[in-house]
């Protein structure tokens, strides 16, 4: 695994070829625990120039980095901050970095954090540019909602005491079969 500080210098380098493989293993690095706190302003400044590949291993490596303690509030600031302020191209990469980080979060106190950057962040770009970017505010409005309420979703599983929320569970078919639905949701309610 290559030093940090030199993946950062690389992600500097006027070529894309190499600034895509500094990405890659800036992503490599954080998936297997190590700490590229050093490397998220450069990673983030990925996310807003270069090429359509450097900037999905940027949001990549930086939804990787959320998975370490130490990392993980700068890098999703990079991401929220970027799902505003990128082109509607970028932000389908940094939307889907932002969905893994929040399929992969452990902390509720993290998710409410979130929530309220997602808040914060939209209300205060729809007084800046409603007028200029009228259809780009509302797409952006719908990944915004979107993953919200993700964000809100997680947050309820990791705060319920069985982990298992009731909308969750299957519906029973239409024709019979409702005792043996009662008892499975009794059981999973403890009830049984």
């Amino acid at each position: 695994m290559a030093d940090i500080e030199e993946l950062v210098r690389k992600l500097g380098d006027p070529y894309p070829t190499t600034r895509l493989s500094a990405a890659w293993a800036l992503e490599d690095a954080a998936r297997h625990g190590a700490d590229i706190s050093a490397a998220i302003p450069a990673l983030a400044k990925s996310l807003y120039h270069g090429d359509m590949s450097v900037q999905g291993n940027a949001a990549s490596a930086l939804k990787s980095a959320t998975a370490n303690v130490k990392s993980r509030d700068a890098a999703l600031s990079a991401l929220l901050e970027a799902l505003y302020h990128t082109g509607r191209l970028s932000r389908i990469s940094i939307d889907r970095a932002l969905d893994g980080a929040i399929a992969k979060c452990a902390s509720a106190e993290a998710l409410d954090w979130i929530e309220g950057r997602f808040r914060g962040e939209y209300d205060a770009l729809r007084k800046e540019c409603w007028r200029q970017r009228g259809p780009e505010l509302s797409r952006t409005g719908l990944l915004v909602s979107r993953l919200f309420n993700q964000a809100a979703k997680r947050r309820d599983v990791l705060t319920s005491d069985k982990g298992i929320l009731l909308n969750d569970m299957p519906k029973p078919p239409k024709k019979g079969g409702r005792e043996i639905y009662q008892q499975v949701r009794g059981m999973r309610n403890g009830r049984a």
